[in-house]
């Protein structure tokens, strides 16, 4: 790990601010795991918390490069690993990471790639698309409350209340956005 100096050992899920690390920076993981028998079926790395800016070697061949547009925010992903790069005994799996926050790296999966883009689907679903969803609907109801002010302009309470809402509804969005609308300056 970069980020702290030589190498040593951690266990998985590791948070660097919890092991007196900095919470930022660049790190790198190395994980081996053996396979007895090469997969009939494509494979891949599914984790709950990696860098959006990371690259990714299999064997010592890059299977990911680096996201220009990636954030350095952790988040979850699903890697695919090239069955072609996979050997029967010993396989090496290297993440080379930078965090701007919450720097770590949680449980690593392997296993096959159908199943792990699976869940995944289902995690975006629960994880991001229905708290966007909530807060799509909350924005109209609170644009529906500012129309009111309009009609009435005596309702000054639900005018105030929809404006509060509205921010709220776009604060919380952004939580859950896929582009970044201010420029980091790591």
């Amino acid at each position: 790990d970069s980020a702290v100096g030589p190498a040593r050992a951690v266990t998985l899920p590791d948070t660097w601010a919890r092991r007196g690390a900095p919470n930022q920076g660049r790190g790198r993981y190395l994980m081996r795991f053996t396979l007895t028998e090469l997969p009939t079926q494509p494979w891949a790395l599914s984790l709950a918390r990696v860098s959006s800016s990371r690259r990714v070697f299999l064997n010592g061949v890059l299977i990911e490069d680096e996201n220009p547009g990636g954030r350095r925010n952790p988040e979850p992903d699903v890697v695919t690993l090239p069955t072609q790069l996979l050997i029967v005994g010993p396989n090496t799996l290297e993440i080379e990471l930078r965090y701007r926050a919450r720097a770590g790296l949680s449980q690593a999966v392997l296993g096959p790639a159908a199943a792990l883009h699976a869940d995944d689907h289902v995690r975006v679903l629960f994880e991001r698309e229905l708290p966007r969803s909530l807060n799509v609907g909350m924005a109209i109801v609170a644009a529906l409350m500012l129309l009111i002010r309009v009609r009435r302009p005596s309702e000054t309470t639900i005018a105030l209340f929809g404006a509060l809402a509205l921010l709220g509804s776009l604060r919380n969005y952004t939580y859950f956005s896929d582009v970044s609308l201010v420029r980091s300056a790591l």
